[in-house]
């Protein structure tokens, strides 16, 4: 900020415009077309490349969780009412469901929530490892990696995982749950 300062002071300088520093303002007269555009110039490579940066690291983090983890269509419907899925009609409930890459796992948050993850560790995928619910019924974890991620969100518990168990989009319209991607 400081160098952007002496950069307007000295351009304000040569122009024979005073720059008040006790109050950092300038004259309004400075801020002619003129000004404006030898100031963006100045700016301009700095901004270009500090956003160039940012899409370069964004698209590098994304690329590698994104191109591994098949993408495969979810559209799926239960009926919590039959047999099949009793579980889930009470909170902490979880099934097993056919779909997605390696099989979903529907697990039922409160009376009104319930979220879906893929089974398809995010850790390697393409060791193809399925993750399962740990006895007790709160962690999730990859036989392979020994990762494990909670069952309520999906978050990192402990292993070399770096990213958190894929989600799909739930919707809940009793007795039926909705899940897509």
């Amino acid at each position: 900020m400081s160098r952007i300062i002496s950069k307007i002071t000295s351009l304000a300088y040569r122009r024979k415009v005073s720059y008040n520093a006790q109050t950092k303002k300038l004259p309004s007269a400075l801020f002619d077309l003129e000004f404006v555009l030898h100031l963006s110039t100045m700016l301009r490579p700095k901004i270009v490349f500090i956003f160039s940066l940012a899409l370069v690291l964004n698209a590098w983090s994304c690329r590698d969780r994104m191109a591994q983890v098949p993408d495969v269509p979810v559209d799926i419907v239960v009926n919590i009412n039959q047999p099949a899925f009793f579980d889930l009609t009470v909170p902490t409930g979880w099934v097993y469901l056919t779909g997605g890459s390696r099989g979903i796992l529907l697990y039922r948050i409160n009376p009104e929530e319930f979220i879906a993850f893929e089974r398809h560790s995010p850790f390697e995928p393409e060791n193809n490892c399925s993750v399962a619910v740990d006895d007790d019924g709160v962690i999730v974890s990859d036989p392979c990696s020994e990762s494990s991620w909670l069952i309520t969100d999906g978050s990192i518990v402990t292993g070399p995982t770096a990213f958190p168990l894929i989600t799909y989009d739930v919707s809940f319209n009793d007795p039926y749950v909705y899940i897509t991607n």
